[in-house]
């Protein structure tokens, strides 16, 4: 029999990812929450000085949104470890679909997620400064170079999205491992606190320290970036290939 619509891979890609941008529209409401709570966190200064003599004193604080990226950071990986279980699999067979394609969607979502959470969480410095401005009554220093201090905004905005994406897809690798093995949701957990604590002072550096020098104390802007990329492409390879040895659903 012959049909004049035949389903393409794109297709079908494209309409599990805006279902799913549709079904799981409450986590970018859990993300507001999760945001503005870290935001309340990062009202106290991160560093300070002052100075002054007889008639003026003067005292410059420092604030920064760091929090709220580290916040957004373990909402992506919580939000990735979801998508995961097999509720969230199961939905997948509503469509004409593949372990592949699948896996693909849950991807682009990610990534939507991630740009979402990363854009969102650098522009809430300029809340920050606003509630600081009326609450606390603080004089800012504004950049003399609008422009350029634009263009590091959005710079900013784009290494923000990369940690985030960089989580999520490495929460995604995670939560399919322990799918394929509940064993993993106990061996994980012990690896990570095992090599948290491994090594002293006078001993080699910590393993969880190399990985976080090599990724987030990179300082070439280009070489992050490629490394983010090919991570979180090589997380979700990973993870498609692992989902193939899930069982199949009767």
């Amino acid at each position: 029999m012959m049909y004049l619509a035949k389903p393409t891979i794109g297709k079908v890609i494209k309409k599990q990812f805006i279902y799913k941008l549709k079904a799981n529209l409450e986590v970018y409401a859990t993300l507001v929450g999760v945001q503005l709570f870290a935001l309340l966190l990062s009202f106290n200064a991160v560093a300070g000085s002052g100075g002054g003599n007889n008639f003026i004193n003067i005292r410059t604080n420092y604030y920064s949104v760091d929090l709220v990226i580290i916040f957004t950071m373990f909402w992506a990986f919580i939000t990735a470890i979801i998508l995961t279980t097999k509720t969230s699999r199961n939905e997948d067979f509503n469509f004409v679909t593949t372990r592949m394609i699948s896996n693909l969607s849950n991807g682009c979502f990610l990534l939507t997620a991630s740009i979402v959470g990363g854009v969102t969480a650098m522009l809430t410095t300029f809340m920050q400064k606003i509630i600081l401005f009326f609450i606390g009554g603080d004089i800012f220093l504004l950049p003399e170079n609008v422009t350029s201090y634009m263009l590091e905004v959005f710079m900013g905005s784009g290494v923000a999205i990369l940690h985030v994406l960089l989580l999520s897809m490495l929460g995604y690798f995670i939560g399919t491992l322990v799918q394929l093995n509940k064993i993993f949701a106990v061996v994980l957990p012990i690896v990570f606190f095992g090599l948290l604590f491994t090594g002293g002072q006078n001993g080699p550096p910590l393993v969880l320290t190399q990985i976080f020098q090599f990724f987030f104390s990179e300082t070439s802007l280009v070489l992050f970036v490629l490394k983010a990329i090919l991570s979180a492409a090589l997380l979700l390879n990973l993870s498609i290939y692992l989902s193939n040895r899930l069982e199949v659903r009767l």
